[in-house]
């Protein structure tokens, strides 16, 4: 999944030779910090770490919060870039 979005942000990034960072990055940027909480959450889960955020009710609180979390990053995106 990492490399999928890693080679279309390059795809992009080569579409569009300009210096700054174009408002369709942040989407990319939003999406590898998305990959590694996903990957981080996955180790802790699995890992004999009996911490009850993450183990409670099988991973329930981090599935949950996972769309509202990246929609509300993407807001956020927006309303800085374009207000």
């Amino acid at each position: 999944m990492f490399f999928s979005v890693l080679l279309v942000h390059i795809k992009l990034r080569g579409d569009f030779p300009v210096r700054e960072v174009l408002y369709l990055e942040y989407f990319y940027i939003a999406m590898y910090f998305a990959i590694l909480f996903t990957i981080v959450n996955s180790f802790v889960f699995g890992s004999e770490n009996n911490l009850c955020f993450v183990h409670y009710r099988d991973n329930l609180i981090p599935k949950l919060l996972y769309w509202p979390v990246i929609l509300l990053v993407l807001l956020v995106i927006t309303v800085f870039t374009f207000y």
